[in-house]
């Protein structure tokens, strides 16, 4: 059995650099806060998570929302972006990585499984104007990386 992992989004709401995220993966996803926090001399907060079956998918999400926004890149695995278009920009990376591995009703079974349902109902609160300017973010950085 492979081992359950997690793609998280914490943040730092009152970064001296604005809105930062950090996206990343662990299998304990509030013990690697703790981790963080204790590094950090300002206050980390976790935003969303994302549970997938196994840290090899994990990992492939964090590593394609990496090489993707490496331009919102500050420092490793911090980018300068509010959270929830972080949460939008990842969650597109979940649907693209499930689609490619599961189909149908398993897919489905997925999707809801991951937290995905559940972003997609924080995200219908946000101003769509704000959505138009994340899916601009995506489409752009999809031509680059064509």
């Amino acid at each position: 059995m492979s081992e359950l992992c997690s793609v998280y989004v914490f943040g730092c709401p009152h970064s001296h650099f604005g809105h930062t995220v950090k996206v990343g993966i662990s299998n304990n996803v509030f013990a690697r806060l703790s981790s963080i926090q204790s590094h950090n001399a300002e206050k980390v907060v976790p935003h969303f998570h994302f549970d997938l079956p196994s840290r090899e998918l994990a990992f492939e999400i964090e590593q394609y929302f990496h090489r993707r926004f490496d331009s919102y890149r500050i420092h490793r695995e911090w980018f300068a972006m509010g959270e929830c278009q972080a949460i939008y920009l990842l969650s597109i990376c979940v649907v693209r990585a499930l689609s490619a591995r599961y189909q149908g009703d398993e897919h489905r079974e997925m999707r809801e499984w991951s937290g995905l349902i559940k972003a997609f109902a924080i995200l219908d609160a946000e101003d769509s104007d704000d959505v138009l300017g994340w899916e601009r973010d995506w489409q752009e950085t999809e031509e680059v990386l064509a």
